[in-house]
C-alpha cells in the first residue's frame, strides 16, 4: 500500500492518537512519513492542528541550555535529543547553531570498521547485508570497503519468474483473478510490482501463478497489529508491462476497467476484486473502488446475469471528501446468492481467498461439494 492508503486504513486510529496527545512528529515515525504529510492528512479530515507552544525568552534560554548540556556534556546525538524533549529535530539544530555549539560529528560506525574484517567474512560466505548488520553500518559502506580491499564481488542472487506471463495478456482464469487482486490490493513502482495482505494463502497462490522462486517477506503491520505478507517482484520489463495494461502508479482514483479481459473469465476478474477490495455478509455484498472500476463491474454483472440497475447501490465512502471512490452494493438475497454462485462456482483453490471463499460458504449455507 502506498502511504495515503495507509494512513486512510488507520484513520480512526491517527485522529484518536492526535487528539490524546501523540505528536505529528511521533505518528511520523511511526507510518514512516513526514510529519507534514500527517499534519496534511489531518488537515483534510477537519482535525484541528495545535498550536506550536512558544516558549518565553527565560524558557527558551533553559531549554537551550539543556539541550547543549546533553549534546556537549553527555554527547547525545541529535535524534537522541529530540525523542527525550520531544522537540523537532530542526529546533534543535537551529538552537545548537545559534548557540555555536554544534559541531560535525563522525559517525560512531566509522571507528568499527574494519575492511579486513568484511573481506574476512565475505570470503567465508556471508552476505553484504549480513555483513552489514553484524558491524551495524549500511550496505553501502561494506561494499566500498570491498571494493578498496581489492574483493571481488559475487553477482547478487537473482530469484526466477515467469517474465512472459503476460505476453498474450489476461488470458486464463488465474491471471484474470490476479488482476483483480493487483487493481485493487497491489502497487507499481518504477522497478517492482508489490502486494501486501495479511491473507498468506493468497500471496503463496501468487507466487506460484507467477512462477517465482523468491521469497514471501512478512512484516508487522500496523492496522490492528496483524502480520502482513508480501511479494514483490523486481523487474522493470514487469512492472512496465502492468502499467501499459492499466496498473499504474497511484492508481486509486486512476484505475479503469479491464474491457480486454474476455467475458468467460471475467467472473474471475471480479472475484479477485472482491478478494481485494470487497466484503461478502449476510446482509449485502460490497465492492470498493472508484467508479469507472465498480460501473465497468456492473455493466458486466448486468449482461451477463441479467440485473438491473436498481439492483445496486452506491454509497459514498467518505462523504467528507471530494473524490471517485464508491461502495457499491447488492442487497437482495437472491440477486446476491447468484451472483455469488456465479463467481464461485468455477472458481478452485487456486485462484480465490480462503478466507472469503469461507465465508460464503458459512453465510448462505452452501454444499462446498457443489463446487469445483
Amino acid at each position: 500500500m502506498t502511504i495515503s492508503e495507509t494512513l486512510y486504513s488507520n484513520k480512526n486510529y491517527i485522529i484518536d492518537s492526535y487528539n490524546n496527545g501523540l505528536s505529528t512528529i511521533k505518528l511520523g515515525r511511526i507510518y514512516r512519513c513526514n510529519s507534514k504529510t500527517i499534519a496534511k492528512f489531518l488537515q483534510d479530515n477537519k482535525v484541528q492542528i495545535k498550536k506550536i507552544k512558544k516558549y518565553s525568552k527565560a524558557s527558551k534560554e533553559r531549554l537551550s541550555n539543556h539541550i547543549i548540556y546533553l549534546y556537549s556534556e553527555l554527547n547525545d546525538c541529535i535524534s537522541d535529543i529530540s525523542i527525550k524533549l520531544g522537540c523537532g529535530t530542526e529546533f534543535i539544530y537551529k538552537i545548537l547553531k545559534e548557540k555555536g555549539a554544534y559541531k560535525a560529528r563522525k559517525s560512531s560506525n566509522k571507528k568499527k570498521i574494519n575492511n579486513k574484517s568484511f573481506s574476512k567474512l565475505y570470503e567465508n560466505g556471508l552476505s553484504i547485508t549480513k555483513i552489514a548488520k553484524i558491524n551495524n553500518c549500511s550496505e553501502a559502506t561494506v561494499f566500498n570497503g570491498l571494493k578498496k580491499g581489492n574483493v571481488k564481488i559475487r553477482p547478487r542472487n537473482t530469484y526466477k519468474f515467469n517474465n512472459k506471463i503476460l505476453e498474450n495478456g489476461i488470458n486464463t482464469p488465474e491471471l484474470a483473478w490476479m488482476w483483480g487482486l493487483w487493481l485493487t490490493d497491489g502497487n507499481v513502482k518504477r522497478y517492482c510490482i508489490r502486494i501486501s495482505l495479511v491473507d498468506l494463502d493468497v500471496i503463496e497462490k501468487l507466487k506460484i501463478i507467477f512462477n517465482y522462486n523468491g521469497c514471501i517477506k512478512s512484516i508487522k503491520g500496523s492496522h490492528k497489529h496483524k502480520r502482513l505478507y508480501s511479494l514483490c517482484i523486481s523487474n522493470k520489463d514487469i512492472a512496465n508491462r502492468f502499467k501499459e495494461m492499466g496498473c499504474i502508479l497511484n492508481k486509486t482514483h486512476k484505475t479503469t476497467f479491464p474491457s480486454f479481459i474476455s467475458d468467460n473469465i471475467i467472473s474471475h476478474f471480479i472475484r479477485g476484486v472482491i478478494d481485494g477490495d470487497g466484503s461478502i455478509s449476510k446482509n449485502y455484498i460490497s465492492i470498493t473502488g472508484n467508479l469507472a472500476l465498480l460501473n465497468g463491474i456492473k455493466e458486466k454483472i448486468i449482461s451477463i446475469l441479467g440485473f438491473h440497475d436498481n439492483d445496486f447501490k452506491f454509497y459514498n465512502r467518505h462523504p467528507n471528501r471530494k473524490n471517485n471512490i464508491r461502495d457499491m452494493r447488492i442487497l437482495k438475497k437472491n440477486k446476491r446468492l447468484q451472483f455469488l454462485k456465479w463467481i464461485y462456482f468455477h472458481s478452485m483453490d487456486s485462484n480465490r481467498m480462503a478466507r472469503k471463499f469461507d465465508k460464503f460458504i458459512s453465510v448462505y449455507n452452501i454444499d462446498v461439494n457443489h463446487i469445483k
